[in-house]
């Protein structure tokens, strides 16, 4: 059958999102900004197998994509998300190191990491509106 391919899924709860709420789910992209009780997130696209191909075709970029993943930023456009008190991260100490991912409670990760917050990628869980947990994506 010829005809439109459907567009490559993104991993997680999608990149696109109406307004500035993020409904809940998963999602990914890159922090701008870290405050005590919100951040600003760059939303981004994580596509991975058959999808990141696809998406490299569509985007012109190297297809296969090295790794097995391709990530698609076509905005600047920054969220401001309120954290939960109790939210968890799971960052690398080491971003250019997978291991050891260390977890602990999100005031002390500010007070800890705040080199690695800015830029580099990260999978927020958005529960009633706020972040719940917060995942750094290991990038080669």
């Amino acid at each position: 059958m010829d005809g439109p391919r459907p567009a490559p899924r993104p991993d997680g709860s999608g990149c696109v999102a109406a307004g500035d709420e993020l409904a809940d789910g998963l999602w990914f992209g890159s922090v701008d900004r870290a405050e005590p009780d919100r951040l600003w997130l760059d939303l981004a696209c994580w596509y991975s197998g058959d999808a990141a191909t696809a998406a490299a075709v569509e985007d012109e970029a190297e297809s296969p994509p090295p790794n097995g993943f391709h990530i698609r930023d076509r905005s600047a456009h920054l969220r401001t998300i309120a954290v939960d008190g109790d939210a968890e991260v799971a960052w690398l100490p080491d971003p250019g190191d997978p291991a050891p991912l260390l977890t602990t409670d999100y005031g002390r990760w500010l007070a800890e990491g705040q080199e690695s917050v800015i830029g580099g990628w990260w999978w927020l869980t958005v529960e009633n509106g706020e972040i719940v947990t917060i995942r750094q994506q290991y990038v080669p």
